[in-house]
């Protein structure tokens, strides 16, 4: 097996699937389109340990964005709270920069809040605690850590003003720690969970500990906090606080009515005279105490052993046991630079690439991918919704709401192969209810007046499904499945959230755009179809004869049909997908086709939030995001097509994939007359068919 690590120079879209392979030629690529991205302010994410002390050392690997993380480490996945838990279990936590009052930072322990309850302050922006934590589903996972001896990676951010020196990156893992206290106190009237980490290899120096100050070996039976029983509850509780002794018993998980009722003890943070509860402080003893890691045992009075701080890279054997096709959502995690440790996350479909700015070499990796077919792309049946599962030799399922018209079209109603089946979606029009009373969230059945002509109808959705023998045809969907595998597409993930910040989040799919430029959220390159690899000319040939034909069932009164100028192929690993969105963009055209090829995959639709349609909002949802009126399983080789441009206005859709490894090819026309200047002579010579 050869080694596929290679460092090198920079080199844009090699071809991964075979390393001998010879390079394709540069292509011509309109730049990215400036599409406005929110940026987080960078004050908040400043440096704030600029002027501390030198570290003693430096990590073992960094990060300069919250993703990068997130996608490398199998043990901090938290992309929102400081605290990554899965399946009420602690693994990790996230000192940033929301320093609490009592937080504190030492080179062997870190003491932190843990828990939510907070709102930005309208003045200064910062983060302020509003409501009482007496609940914490946090406290509950470090308390489970702390009773089966679950160790805990910690990572400092440079926001993190109590950090004792200067943190060489923004994101540094600090080392593996354990939880030794878990309580709740209260701070100005308000409650909130408290959590005690202790280093657990305590023999050698912290590298984030000062480089001038010595090295304490640790002394377990100097320093001891005094523990008292609480007369009230009879359980003991450490003496944490000069001001003296106070009942710690608190519990975290909530009060259900005749379930169960809080175990907190009424003594709780009582103390035996008037404390002001924002001067506590830590006793000496209590920061000075240390536990000896090594004599710890689990429930099942095992040894516990910490395994490694930073992941190793994948390799072909992992690749093998994971399944061996390379598509698995392992496979698209991130990996750390052997360079530079930085955090790389996989932005490019073949390869990693180092996402350092500043290291010396240059790193890229790659696992090439096996050439599979679209029925082991579809290994687990079981991924998809048993709602809409078919037995053997039925056609489809769907999933459709009652305000939608299904139409099934038979055979002899079209020309080109496939069953079609045509969903009629409703306007916002408002009804009258029984007692005359305007209902604006009701909405009138879709239904087609005699002559034919549409009523409460805004447009339609196709599903259009071949037959085995299309697919497997020349250029049916079996041959451009496997195309689309051997050829370098230059797909590749783009931030859609956060440009360049802190917080940049990338898409969870990789793609490139054909022909003419395509603006959305997502800033993409363009290129010209002159360069388009065979398998994008001839799917944009198919779809275009799919969208014209099916257009013409439905009339044109939602729009007449233009012929497609662009075309978005997107690429998806397991467990990747495409979240919600519409295709409203003020220079399409009212129709939108794309194919769907590989694994099967769950789109639907569902109004938007703001919407005056009838429709169930979900339980619990501040956004009042509503649940799908329509539901379609697509399989390798389906065409959908959407018509109206209304649909994007009122309606948004997601999709999901329910296997290994999907392409999606999806066309639209983009307007050149709603373009000006060099953009429109572009869109016009790139959009021409060779």
């Amino acid at each position: 097996m050869t080694d596929p690590t290679r460092v090198t120079k920079r080199k844009r879209n090699g071809n991964t699937n075979n390393a001998s392979q010879p390079k394709q030629k540069k292509q011509q690529t309109q730049p990215a389109q400036s599409v406005q991205l929110t940026q987080q302010p960078e004050a908040y994410y400043g440096n704030q340990t600029g002027g501390k002390p030198e570290p003693f050392g430096k990590p073992l690997f960094h990060a300069e964005k919250r993703q990068q993380l997130c996608e490398t480490l199998d043990w901090y996945r938290a992309y929102q709270s400081g605290a990554y838990t899965n399946e009420g279990i602690a693994y990790g936590i996230l000192c940033d920069k929301e320093v609490g009052e009592r937080d504190y930072f030492g080179d062997q322990v870190i003491i932190t809040r843990v828990g939510g309850g907070k709102e930005a302050d309208k003045q200064t922006g910062k983060m302020v605690q509003v409501t009482s934590q007496t609940d914490s589903r946090f406290a509950k996972a470090f308390l489970k850590s702390k009773q089966i001896v679950k160790p805990i990676g910690v990572i400092a951010g440079q926001g993190n003003h109590g950090c004792p020196t200067a943190l060489p990156h923004y994101y540094c893992p600090l080392d593996w720690f354990h939880a030794t206290d878990v309580w709740c106190e209260n701070y100005n009237g308000l409650s909130r969970w408290m959590v005690r980490l202790e280093k657990i290899n305590l023999d050698e120096k912290s590298w984030w500990s000062a480089k001038a100050t010595p090295h304490t070996p640790p002394d377990f039976n100097t320093h001891k906090a005094e523990v008292k029983e609480c007369p009230k509850c009879k359980k003991e509780s450490k003496v944490i606080y000069k001001q003296g002794w106070t009942c710690l018993n608190a519990d975290p998980v909530a009060e259900k009515l005749g379930v169960r009722e809080k175990t907190t003890c009424t003594g709780f943070f009582k103390f035996g005279s008037d404390v002001n509860d924002k001067t506590l402080e830590y006793t000496e003893q209590y920061l000075l105490e240390r536990t000896n890691f090594k004599e710890l045992r689990d429930p099942s009075g095992l040894e516990v052993h910490t395994g490694p701080l930073k992941p190793r890279l994948p390799t072909m054997e992992d690749v093998e046991t994971l399944g061996n096709f390379g598509f698995e959502e392992k496979c698209k995690r991130g990996v750390v630079c052997p360079l530079c440790g930085c955090c790389s996350r996989r932005v490019e479909w073949g390869r990693w690439i180092c996402e350092s700015s500043t290291s010396n070499g240059h790193f890229e990796y790659s696992l090439p991918a096996r050439i599979i077919t679209a029925d082991e792309s579809t290994a687990n049946g079981n991924d998809i919704p048993r709602s809409l599962r078919t037995d053997p030799g039925e056609m489809h399922k769907d999933v459709v709401d009652d305000i939608i018209d299904r139409l099934e079209l038979d055979p002899p109603e079209h020309e080109f192969g496939y069953k079609i089946y045509r969903y009629g979606i409703p306007d916002e029009t408002p009804v009258k209810t029984p007692d005359e009373t305007p209902d604006e969230t009701a909405v009138e059945m879709p239904k087609e007046t005699s002559d034919g002509k549409p009523g409460a109808i805004i447009g339609y959705v196709y599903h259009l499904k071949p037959n085995a023998n299309i697919n497997q045809q020349p250029e049916g969907a079996d041959g451009l499945f496997e195309d689309l595998q051997r050829t370098d597409l230059g797909l590749k993930r783009n931030p859609s959230r956060h440009n360049k910040g802190v917080n940049e989040v990338l898409t969870a799919h990789w793609a490139t755009n054909w022909g003419a430029p395509y603006k959305y959220r997502v800033a993409q390159e363009s290129r010209p179809f002159k360069d388009a690899p065979s398998v994008i000319i001839s799917a944009i040939t198919q779809l275009s004869s799919a969208g014209k034909k099916s257009v013409a069932l439905g009339g044109e009164a939602f729009g007449s049909f233009n012929e497609f100028n662009e075309m978005l192929s997107v690429g998806y690993f397991e467990g990747s997908h495409m979240g919600w969105h519409d295709d409203g963009e003020k220079t399409l055209g009212p129709t939108v086709a794309s194919m769907s090829l590989g694994c099967s995959s769950v789109m639907q639709w569902r109004p938007k939030a703001k919407a005056k349609i009838c429709g169930k909002t979900k339980a619990n949802n501040k956004k009042q995001e509503k649940v799908p009126v329509l539901k379609i399983l697509l399989e390798h080789g389906d065409i959908m097509i959407m018509h109206g441009a209304k649909i994007q206005q009122l309606y948004e859709h997601e999709v999901k994939p329910c296997g290994k490894l999907r392409f999606a090819l999806t066309c639209r026309y983009i307007d050149p007359t709603t373009l000006s200047g060099e953009e429109r002579a572009y869109a016009e010579k790139a959009g021409e068919l060779p």
